[in-house]
C-alpha cells in the first residue's frame, strides 16, 4: 500500500467518524426538542400575601424523564446578574429538581418540588438553606 492510499483511507475514516458523530448529535437534539418540557419557562416566586417578588427564566432540555438547564433572574432588576444550573426528573405529574449558583460567591442553592396542574402550569415549593447552621 502506498502512502497516498493510506492517507486517503485515513481521511475517509475521519470524515466518516465526524459525519456519524454529527448525525448522532442532531438526532438527540431533535428528540429533545420534541419533548414537552424543552424550552423557556417563566418561574414566579410569591410572598405570603400572594404578590410576585421574583421572576426567573428557565431554559430546559428534556431527555426522557430527565432534564437539565439554566435559570436566570429577571426580577427584581438588582438580581438580574444571578444564574443557576439545574438538573431534575419528572415522575408522572411530579417535577423534582436541584439548583446551584454558577457564581460561587452567591450562596444560592436548593431544590424544587412541583406538580403539573395544567399543560403549561406547574405549582409547588422550593427549599433552600437560609442560615449557615443548616436550618431551612
Amino acid at each position: 500500500m502506498q502512502i497516498n492510499e493510506i492517507l486517503v483511507n485515513l481521511i475517509i475514516g475521519i470524515l466518516g467518524a465526524i459525519i456519524y458523530a454529527t448525525g448522532v448529535y442532531l438526532v438527540g437534539r431533535i428528540r429533545e426538542n420534541r419533548n414537552p418540557y424543552t424550552g423557556k419557562w417563566e418561574s414566579r416566586i410569591y410572598d405570603d400575601s400572594g404578590r410576585i417578588v421574583k421572576k426567573d427564566i428557565w431554559n430546559l432540555r428534556q431527555k426522557g424523564k430527565e432534564f437539565k438547564g439554566t435559570v436566570y433572574r429577571i426580577e427584581p432588576k438588582n438580581q438580574s446578574h444571578r444564574f443557576w444550573n439545574m438538573k431534575g426528573r419528572i415522575i408522572d405529574r411530579n417535577f423534582f429538581a436541584i439548583f446551584w449558583s454558577k457564581d460561587e460567591n452567591i450562596k444560592s442553592y436548593g431544590c424544587w418540588f412541583m406538580r403539573q396542574e395544567d399543560d403549561f402550569l406547574l405549582k409547588g415549593k422550593y427549599l433552600s438553606l437560609q442560615e449557615d447552621n443548616g436550618f431551612v
